[in-house]
């Protein structure tokens, strides 16, 4: 059990081993013990971001417009070779 309380965007250095499986090619760390180094990049912007949209009222309660409850348009992209790819 790891007594580190992990948030979305930390950076942390891990100790433990690693778990193969060919059939899949998939890898799994098995986690042993981890250490909280800082805070991670996107993290850091992303604070960064905020203070400065707060600092600008951007972000007041007051000032913000709700979303609307329907889209005023909507569509789907598809890619044109997309239906070729498909009926060969």
């Amino acid at each position: 059990m790891v007594d580190v309380d992990l948030d979305d965007g930390m950076q942390v250095a891990v100790k433990g081993d690693l778990s193969y499986y060919e059939g899949g090619g998939s890898i799994s760390v098995i986690v042993e013990d981890a250490v909280a180094i800082c805070e991670g990049r996107y993290q850091q912007t992303y604070e960064e971001n905020r203070q400065s949209l707060e600092e600008a009222g951007l972000l007041d309660p007051e000032t913000k417009r709700p979303f609307p409850s329907v889209p005023p348009t909507s569509g789907s992209p598809r890619a044109p070779r997309a239906m070729l790819a498909r009926t060969q």
